[in-house]
C-alpha cells in the first residue's frame, strides 16, 4: 500500500512540473531513482518532498494582455543552458532549457509566456563543457524552432522569428566569426543568435 501510495505522489509531481512548476520536475526525478530499493528513508523523503511543494504555495498568476496596438512583435525565444559531468566517465552532460514567446511592446517592457521546458541527461557522450553546451543549444532551438513552426500553421497570417538565448560566448564569437548578423552589442552580457 506504501508503495502504491508512493507511486501515485511521483505521479501528481509529475502532472504539476509539467509546464507549471520546475521544482515538482526535480521531486519526480528525484523519487522515481528511489523506487526500485525502497525504504523506509525513501517514503521519509516522499513526505518531505511533498511539505516543501505544498510550502511553495504556487500560483498562477494571469496578466491582462496588452492592447493589439502596443504589441511591435511576438517571437519565440529559448533559453539554454547545460552541465558537463566531470565525475563520470561516461561523458554524458546535462540539457536545461526553457522555450516561450515573448512579447514586444511599445512603451513596456517585453512579456514573456513560458510554453516549454526540459532538464534531462543528454543523449550524446561529450567530451568538454563547450560540447555540452553546444548540444543544449541545438536542442533548445530545434524546440523553439517546432513551436514557431506550429503556431505558424495555426495562424497563416502570423510571421515570427526564432530566438536562442545562451551564456555561451565561445558560440558568440564563432558566430561573429563567420559574418552573422546579429542584433545586440558585443558587450551584452546575454548573447542571442536570431534565427
Amino acid at each position: 500500500m506504501e508503495v502504491k501510495q508512493y507511486r501515485s505522489l511521483a505521479a501528481t509531481l509529475m502532472f504539476l512540473g509539467n509546464a507549471v512548476l520546475p521544482q515538482a520536475s526535480y521531486a519526480t526525478s528525484l523519487l522515481q531513482q528511489k523506487l526500485p530499493k525502497l525504504t523506509v528513508e525513501e517514503l521519509v523523503l516522499a513526505n518531505d518532498v511533498l511539505r516543501e511543494t505544498l510550502s511553495l504555495k504556487p500560483q498562477i498568476v494571469f496578466k491582462a494582455p496588452p492592447k493589439t496596438t502596443d504589441i511591435t512583435e511576438v517571437l519565440v525565444s529559448s533559453f539554454s543552458d547545460a552541465s558537463f559531468n566531470h565525475n563520470d566517465m561516461s561523458g554524458y552532460g546535462q540539457t536545461g532549457f526553457l522555450t516561450g514567446l515573448r512579447i514586444k511592446q511599445k512603451y513596456a517592457i517585453d512579456l514573456y509566456h513560458a510554453i516549454d521546458w526540459a532538464s534531462g541527461k543528454q543523449k550524446r557522450v561529450s567530451y568538454s563543457p563547450y560540447g555540452a553546451e553546444v548540444l543544449a543549444c541545438a536542442e533548445a532551438d530545434d524546440r523553439g524552432y517546432y513551436l514557431k513552426v506550429g503556431l505558424m500553421s495555426m495562424f497563416p497570417n502570423l510571421n515570427m522569428r526564432n530566438e536562442l538565448c545562451t551564456d555561451l560566448r565561445c558560440l558568440y564569437d564563432t558566430i561573429t566569426t563567420l559574418g552573422q548578423r546579429l542584433p545586440f552589442k558585443a558587450n551584452s552580457s546575454t548573447y542571442k543568435k536570431q534565427l
